[in-house]
């Protein structure tokens, strides 16, 4: 039997992000990965929209955010909480 590849779902639409307010987008997250590998996951998001704290996520220089070696119930629980932060207009 071969590896599989890890799911992501959201239990209900993403939460909306607004222009003028930070917001948490990911509280609805599901995901699971059925041999139970640690995860990687990449957020891409424009940069001049806004941003997710670099402090606990690594950003590359085009605007993709990475969080990576996280079972996926601590994935699930770390973008539970993460903060967006939108731009100036």
């Amino acid at each position: 039997m071969g590896a599989s590849s890890p799911t992501i779902s959201f239990g209900a639409a993403p939460s909306e992000i607004g222009d003028a307010s930070t917001s948490q987008p990911f509280t609805n997250v599901s995901i699971a990965d059925a041999d139970g590998d640690n995860v990687t996951v990449t957020i891409s998001f424009p940069a001049e929209r806004g941003t997710f704290p670099t402090h606990t996520l690594t950003v590359d220089s085009s605007g993709v955010y990475t969080l990576s070696g996280r079972s996926a119930a601590n994935a699930v629980s770390f973008l539970a909480n993460v903060t967006f932060t939108p731009g100036l207009p």
